[in-house]
């Protein structure tokens, strides 16, 4: 998405930094930091048990909004990015979240 949509973010001289294999994209949307935060924080709630389970997603929940806050407080992003981010994140825990209950009504 970020090289798709090529949106520049509002500092201009951050670079993204990938571990050596360079830049993966110039665009600041969606805001990968809210994306690996976002699905972190909602994972980690989900692997909690049935019992455990409302005050982690209140938990993560908080996470993810200081850390969309947090970001847009150090000007890394724009606010458009973030909430990208953080949909993108929760689409992709619901997601993963949703393959073993498929997976166990079409085995079963």
């Amino acid at each position: 998405l970020k090289t798709l949509v090529d949106h520049p973010g509002p500092h201009p001289s951050r670079g993204l930094l990938a571990l050596g294999s360079g830049e993966l994209g110039r665009g600041s949307f969606p805001s990968g930091h809210a994306v690996r935060g976002t699905t972190m924080a909602f994972g980690t709630a989900l692997l909690a048990r049935a019992t455990r389970r409302p005050p982690a997603l209140a938990i993560a929940a908080g996470y993810a909004a200081l850390l969309a806050w947090t970001l847009l407080y150090l000007n890394w992003h724009w606010t458009s990015d973030v909430i990208g981010g953080v949909l993108l994140g929760i689409a992709a825990t619901s997601v993963v979240a949703a393959v073993p209950a498929v997976a166990w009504r079409t085995s079963g």
